[in-house]
């Protein structure tokens, strides 16, 4: 490649840097506002993965996982002004847990990830969240906003965290409904293993829940670690457009915190 040609291909590549860049800030100006185009986290996306490979440095993201022997290409950042609230995000285009995508072998890989990703959670409250504390969470097609699937990692309010804790300790092996609402949410749970997170793909064990037959374009998924279990999880699904994980969702763990220092 000549001098000239060189010269192009750099400037062409810093001017797509500049231009993912700004939609990245785009992003963080227009979430405070809560005015997001639907395909605004993808352009975060893109600009963290582009970051990576030119810079090695996956800016705006926390971390940056590129496709590869390892596994899927993911991303994780924070969601903006929050120093709690992580999202995990693939760097392939898979619009949400409805794409046929998610029952791939490889997409077991994303709950994995998002688990190892609740340790950022934790630092964002400076150590004084439990790792235990932190759930994960999904929304369905109807109640994301954004076209890109990503898995929440957050605290939850301790009113909702205390229910799931109590529907888990009642599971015993395969699907349970669930004694009452959730946030107003009829809801089925399933104790889940270490071995089966590390092993398989939690989207394709969803599809056996009782409202997952028809596919799992409409649940709602929050994943939470038992607290006195070793090594097992629970899992809790609902077919409700009523509302979004975020709604129980304790935005900087303010909650929790307060019921920690109590």
């Amino acid at each position: 490649m000549s001098l000239l040609r060189r010269r192009a291909a750099v400037v062409t590549l810093v001017v797509l840097v500049a231009a993912l860049l700004a939609a990245a800030l785009a992003y963080r100006t227009a979430y405070r506002r809560e005015r997001l185009p639907r395909g605004a986290l993808w352009w975060v996306v893109q600009a963290c993965e582009l970051n990576q490979r030119v810079f090695r440095i996956g800016f705006p993201c926390l971390q940056v996982e590129l496709p590869g022997e390892r596994g899927p290409g993911m991303t994780v950042l924070r969601a903006p002004g929050s120093a709690t609230h992580i999202v995990l995000v693939p760097t392939a285009r898979i619009a949400g847990i409805e794409s046929p995508e998610v029952l791939a072998d490889a997409a077991g890989a994303f709950w994995r990830e998002a688990l190892a990703a609740r340790r950022f959670v934790v630092e964002g409250s400076r150590g004084r969240v439990p790792l235990r504390a932190v759930a994960l969470a999904i929304n369905s097609a109807e109640t994301r906003s954004q076209d890109q699937l990503h898995i929440h990692a957050e605290c939850l309010h301790p009113r909702e965290l205390a229910q799931l804790r109590a529907e888990a300790r009642r599971a015993a092996d395969g699907w349970l409904a669930f004694q009452d609402p959730m946030d107003g949410d009829r809801y089925d749970g399933r104790r889940v293993s270490r071995a089966e997170l590390d092993q398989g793909n939690l989207f394709r064990l969803l599809l056996t829940a009782p409202e997952g037959g028809q596919g799992l374009a409409r649940l709602k998924v929050f994943l939470i670690e038992e607290s006195t279990v070793a090594g097992s999880f629970f899992v809790a699904v609902t077919s409700s457009d009523e509302t979004s994980v975020e709604s129980i969702l304790d935005e900087g763990c303010r909650a929790t915190l307060r019921g920690l220092a109590g």
